[in-house]
């Protein structure tokens, strides 16, 4: 802030960020007020609306009759750190989810229930309404759309034809992901599916904006692809897209074992 700004500013109100509720500031205060130490974590505001931790001691200090005159705070900018446990946790969690999925694979011979049981397991890490998996024929060197689900409802594909699968002349991502074998992202999905031709899961009046593909690919041999789509923009990072492809090689591997019966 500069000067002018700060002029007969509270330097509190400046940094407040709201994040913490009245009690927690009441407390704080309480136990100074008293004459004893505080420490802990705040939430406070920069002037550009970001946020950042500090964790702060406050010690009161007393004059000789035991009367509070001043107080020292000894502030440390922890932001690095928290963004670091948080990252940690969340690594921790997905990782966690990868073996549930992957016992409760281990246990499942019903194609359908094998993709229902992957998309309840990826809404636990990551909020996405739709998921596709279309796999490669390779007999009619094609497409098969063979499960969608938009918003907790598995659709009826069965009017859904087999699409070429040419990729030289097919854009789409669905073909190039099969192609390369490699995920792809975008965020804008509409103009990138609609000029290709593809299909794209959309049964509510605001069509998906991001959208992730990712290889499913079992033994060393390419079974077709996953779609993810989020009606919100930038849903999609190369940290999901690492995860999401461990949840692909899983469903690729359980998807050829249920074959074996």
């Amino acid at each position: 802030y500069s000067l002018e700004e700060a002029i007969d500013k509270n330097p509190r109100e400046l940094i407040k960020s709201g994040e913490h509720e009245p009690n927690y500031y009441r407390e704080m205060w309480d136990t100074i007020l008293h004459g004893e130490t505080w420490r802990g974590e705040i939430i406070n505001s920069r002037k550009d609306g970001s946020l950042y931790t500090e964790y702060m001691t406050i010690t009161p200090i007393q004059d000789a009759s035991g009367k509070i005159t001043n107080f020292i705070a000894i502030k440390e900018d922890i932001s690095l750190r928290k963004e670091q446990e948080n990252q940690i946790q969340q690594h921790l969690a997905i990782q966690e989810q990868l073996v549930k999925m992957g016992r409760a694979f281990s246990s499942i011979i019903d194609i359908q229930l094998i993709y229902r049981t992957a998309y309840r397991y990826i809404r636990e890490i990551i909020d996405v309404p739709n998921m596709g998996i279309t796999l490669y024929n390779e007999d009619k060197n094609g497409l098969e759309r063979v499960f969608a689900i938009n918003e907790g409802i598995v659709m009826d594909l069965s009017q859904f034809s087999i699409l070429p699968y040419e990729p030289e002349k097919d854009r789409s991502l669905r073909s190039q992901v099969i192609a390369t074998q490699k995920p792809a992202i975008t965020n804008d999905l509409v103009e990138k599916e609609s000029r290709s031709g593809s299909i794209f899961i959309s049964t509510t009046g605001t069509p998906p904006q991001s959208a992730i593909y990712v290889p499913l690919v079992g033994e060393h041999k390419i079974l077709g692809v996953m779609e993810l789509q989020s009606f919100e923009k930038n849903v999609f990072t190369e940290e999901s897209s690492e995860w999401l492809s461990v949840v692909a090689n899983q469903i690729a591997l359980a998807h050829q074992n249920a074959n074996l019966y």
